[in-house]
């Protein structure tokens, strides 16, 4: 199983567990499948050293992978603006962090947002932090680059498709995936977990 579910440095395909939970709240896990999709994160930027940060420069590069780990073909929805793909502080974060200029505004999938992957193929999807379009703020701070935060406050990027309703009226809605899938986590510099 850990081999199937890949190394911390290469595609990682994530286990999905089905479990019950006794009213003593003792839980059994009941099922597993491994999920269709894999996902890989890997840093193509880091930002200079603390003495050298400049505004626009604080934060790393990230190339996010996802790819099809079945042996049938599979429908992503890759939403303009990369809509598809939220930001989220992961919990043990000191502070509640929320993305501050998020240009995705809610509407049904058209065509042209449908990727079909075929068994073993991957899409690269890039995400540059130091764009204002990643920047957070918590209730007590302004909009900042999260490469600007302390080394505790890490982030997962979550694919989250629009779900199964919203997609019907498209050609290939049989293939989509739905559901909600999180990256491993990361601090805002590069340091991956």
């Amino acid at each position: 199983m850990e081999q199937r579910l890949g190394s911390r440095n290469q595609l990682q395909i994530p286990l999905e567990m089905q479990i019950a939970v006794g009213r003593n709240g003792k839980a059994v896990i009941q099922g597993h499948r491994w999920s269709p999709i894999g996902m890989g994160l890997q840093v193509l930027r880091t930002p200079p050293d603390n003495s050298q940060i400049q505004p626009g420069t604080a934060s790393a590069k990230i190339a996010l992978t996802l790819a099809n780990a079945s042996d049938v073909p599979l429908a992503l929805i890759v939403l303009p603006d990369d809509c598809s793909f939220t930001l989220e502080k992961i919990q043990s974060a000191k502070k509640q962090w929320l993305m501050v200029n998020n240009p995705c505004q809610p509407r049904p999938p058209v065509e042209d947002d449908v990727l079909v992957l075929q068994p073993g193929e991957e899409k690269i999807f890039e995400f540059d932090f130091s764009d204002e379009r990643w920047f957070v703020q918590s209730e007590t701070t302004a909009s900042v680059e999260i490469g600007t935060l302390d080394w505790s406050e890490r982030f997962r990027l979550i694919y989250r498709p629009p779900d199964e309703a919203a997609s019907r009226h498209l050609e290939n809605h049989d293939l989509i995936w739905h559901g909600y899938l999180p990256s491993r986590a990361f601090h805002g510099r590069g340091r991956i977990d």
